[in-house]
């Protein structure tokens, strides 16, 4: 897994695909580094549906342009980041894919738990090494409204 700037998103393997989304916010480039834990992490969020990762970014970036109901996180960042243009600017993803099979349904039952579980495994890895949530995963401290 390595960052990947937002506009490049869609060049990210297996996009498409259910996983894990790590969104970071950072004036420095980190496209092309391996992922780790860093602080400049804003938000982990998961896709399983159909359209994948790639499905639930799209919902993220109409959250921020202003779309409600679609994307609470993204809400959350609006908020706080209203200069959009600038904000998907500094962003980037990171994406651990869990690839779903044509006809073994037993496997991709199994796959998507193992989704969703990772993405709370990343959330307390998170808060682990800096002692807090990832800023919009904390309802409590980052507010739609």
């Amino acid at each position: 897994m390595k960052w990947t700037k937002w506009k490049s998103r869609r060049t990210i393997p297996q996009i498409k695909q259910p996983g894990v989304y790590y969104i970071a916010l950072s004036d420095q480039d980190i496209s092309g580094q391996p992922f780790r834990f860093i602080e400049e992490i804003i938000y982990v969020g998961v896709s399983i549906s159909k359209k994948g990762v790639l499905g639930r970014l799209y919902q993220f970036k109409k959250a921020m342009e202003g779309i409600n109901g679609v994307h609470g996180g993204a809400e959350r960042v609006r908020f706080k980041h209203t200069e959009v243009r600038d904000f998907f600017s500094r962003v980037y993803i990171c994406v651990n894919s869990f690839p779903l099979t044509e006809n073994d349904h037993v496997f991709n039952w199994k796959q998507k738990g193992e989704c969703l579980k990772e993405e709370y495994v990343s959330i307390a890895m998170y808060l682990d090494h800096f002692g807090r949530l990832p800023e919009f995963n904390d309802q409590k401290r980052s507010k739609k409204k």
